[in-house]
């Protein structure tokens, strides 16, 4: 909450927001896509390692699990090989980017109320009127826990998150062995929230 967070205080209404929203998130049924484009630098060239789309519906379990809590569960609808090509067959378990949902959640809610003890934030000049901008960096002291560093933008008044800017991640192997391979991966995400 607001009164024991000791971030700068439209951070601190952030955290809430971004609370409300993972919460009101979890309890919704919805599609999302992923387009993810990997390349790889050979001297001066640029090649082509994958291409690939993949569609997930998100939904809440039909029943909750042994700890009481209702997991979210990912199922893949539609799927492309690394070259683009449609598959044949999907299969709904399959792990994609879009499985590991701690790490999207890393992406989409960074700064939920108990994240954020483990950041610094700095303001920073902001492009646009009515804005304010923080970059946030995990601090030094919070290397077991899996965080995203990048540039926050929020209504001056309410904390609002505009958009976040995710340029990379770290302690992904906090969350999964799987999930920790994308650190390898240079990662850049700019996503307006609505």
């Amino acid at each position: 909450s607001a009164q024991t967070c000791d971030a700068p205080e439209l951070i601190c209404k952030a955290g809430a927001n971004q609370d409300r929203s993972l919460y009101f998130r979890a309890h919704c049924r919805y599609e999302q896509k992923i387009h993810v484009e990997r390349y790889k630098l050979k001297g001066d060239q640029e090649a082509t390692e994958e291409l690939r789309d993949t569609t997930v519906v998100v939904e809440p379990a039909n029943k909750p699990d042994k700890t009481g809590k209702t997991p979210v569960v990912v199922r893949v609808i539609a799927d492309t090989d690394k070259k683009g090509n449609p598959k044949d067959r999907i299969k709904e378990n399959e792990p994609t980017l879009l499985s590991f949902g701690a790490v999207w959640d890393i992406a989409f809610f960074p700064l939920l109320p108990e994240q954020l003890k483990f950041y610094s934030f700095q303001e920073v000049i902001s492009d646009r009127k009515n804005e304010r901008w923080f970059r946030f960096v995990p601090k030094a002291e919070a290397s077991n826990e899996a965080l995203a560093t990048g540039v926050v933008q929020l209504d001056p008044q309410t904390g609002e998150v505009l958009t976040i800017k995710i340029e990379g991640f770290h302690n992904l192997e906090a969350i999964d062995k799987e999930a920790s391979k994308m650190k390898d991966d240079y990662v850049s995400t700019e996503h307006l929230l609505l």
